[in-house]
């Protein structure tokens, strides 16, 4: 992987005397957590599902602000939720590298690694890095069925020629 590539997995340590997740606060004693900062992910989710419904047409940009709102919320309700809006409004956006990463995010953390790398391989390719698409895509792949969609999806943008710049 070159440098500066993201990674497509969010690994959250568990504190094996407490059986739990850790967060910020635990690695970082006296850090500020999201809601000390003002950011409360689950109201910033309902303003944008507020926005998505009150739209004429599905917005792709208000799905992906709902889609990171609840990928930063975190629990797994959330997340599921946050592939399928995520997935809706890259749809619609699908040049929007953010979304991709979010989904990536989403994916990660819900264990569906797979699909997080194949998320990081679209982010990439549709923001034209495409040796990193290639490196993401490769990774996927290894992770898919051969022949399912997503391992056909990684196929496409591993094979994809860039057009030559005269």
């Amino acid at each position: 992987m070159s440098d500066g590539a993201e990674q497509a997995v969010v690994v959250k340590p568990v504190d094996p005397a407490q059986g739990r997740h850790l967060n910020r606060r635990d690695a970082r004693p006296g850090s500020p957590s999201p809601d000390d900062l003002g950011f409360r992910p689950r109201e910033a989710a309902a303003a944008f599902a507020k926005a998505d419904k009150a739209a004429k047409s599905k917005s792709g940009l208000i799905q992906i602000g709902l889609g990171q709102a609840l990928v930063a919320a975190g629990d797994p309700e959330s997340l599921e939720r946050a592939t399928k809006v995520l997935r809706a409004g890259l749809d619609r956006e699908p040049e929007y590298g953010a979304g991709y990463r979010s989904l990536a995010q989403a994916y990660g953390q819900l264990g569906r690694v797979a699909e997080a790398d194949l998320a990081m391989a679209d982010g990439h390719f549709y923001s034209g890095n495409y040796k990193d698409a290639k490196l993401f895509a490769a990774r996927a792949q290894q992770k898919f069925k051969r022949g399912a969609p997503g391992w056909l999806r990684a196929q496409d943008i591993i094979n994809y020629k860039a057009p030559s710049r005269k």
